[in-house]
């Protein structure tokens, strides 16, 4: 593990113990919160290397304003929910990659009553199959040039950041407003000289060249799909080819 986990559970074992153990009663909505949080932890998990379960440390609690606002009126709802997933990862054996947290994304067109788990693994800690590191500042002074993605065959998205995020979510850097795609969906990392797309536990899945992958080191040509819907990636100025002819005889889709 990255980080002590028995110091965490030390800085929350008055949390634990105390009174703040009933808000996960059955009558309160924190109880049912964590156990939303619970399932997310356990579908979220990953096996990496010499047989290691990772578990995602990054919660986003996905929810109409009015259900966020009632959340935060819950006396320390962060710190009891953090104790609850901690004290679960610890039982199960789990390792995290830094220490765990939960962030808030407003979504107004949810219901009051639904709420939306996301996870990931926290992006520069992230240990692969591969071995690859990121170091933020090298990655962005090393992007090749002109490497893009190509939309449903109608749309050039260029990659010039180092980690992309992508995804239904409005505040993803590639937003595609389809419902078959998640609201955070997959993940683009620029590591020792390629991208390499991470599929983020998204519902439809990710594959590439129609092989259904969670990480995928890409290059020019591959043929990625988000739950159906195409992206073609490259780096180079396109040349007519086997990419060029895939692109014009798939129908245009507007975003």
């Amino acid at each position: 593990m990255k980080f002590n986990l028995a110091k965490i559970e030390t800085q929350l074992q008055t949390l634990i113990e105390g009174s703040v153990l009933k808000l996960f009663s059955s009558k309160n909505p924190l109880g049912e919160l964590g156990d939303q949080l619970l399932f997310a932890l356990k579908t979220g998990l990953r096996a990496e290397v010499n047989n290691k379960t990772v578990a995602p440390d990054v919660f986003t609690i996905i929810a109409h304003p009015s259900y966020l606002t009632k959340l935060k009126t819950q006396k320390n709802w962060q710190e009891t929910l953090l104790a609850k997933i901690i004290c679960e990862a610890e039982k199960q054996n789990y390792s995290f990659m830094c220490s765990p947290a939960i962030q808030l994304v407003e979504d107004a067109s949810l219901s009051p009553q639904k709420v939306e788990i996301g996870t990931q693994i926290s992006v520069d800690r992230i240990t692969t199959t591969t071995d690859l590191d990121i170091d933020m500042c090298e990655c962005e002074k090393n992007l090749p040039q002109n490497a893009f993605l190509i939309v449903n065959g109608n749309q050039t998205f260029p990659l010039s950041s180092a980690v992309i995020n992508i995804g239904r979510r409005p505040d993803n850097d590639l937003v595609i407003d389809d419902p078959r795609v998640s609201r955070l969906h997959a993940q683009l990392r620029y590591q020792k000289g390629h991208f390499v797309i991470f599929d983020l536990d998204s519902t439809g899945g990710t594959t590439v060249n129609g092989k259904k992958i969670h990480q995928w080191v890409l290059s020019p040509g591959d043929v990625i799909s988000l739950a159906g819907v195409p992206v073609v990636y490259g780096h180079e100025t396109p040349q007519l080819g086997e990419t060029d002819r895939w692109i014009a005889d798939t129908p245009a889709k507007s975003l």
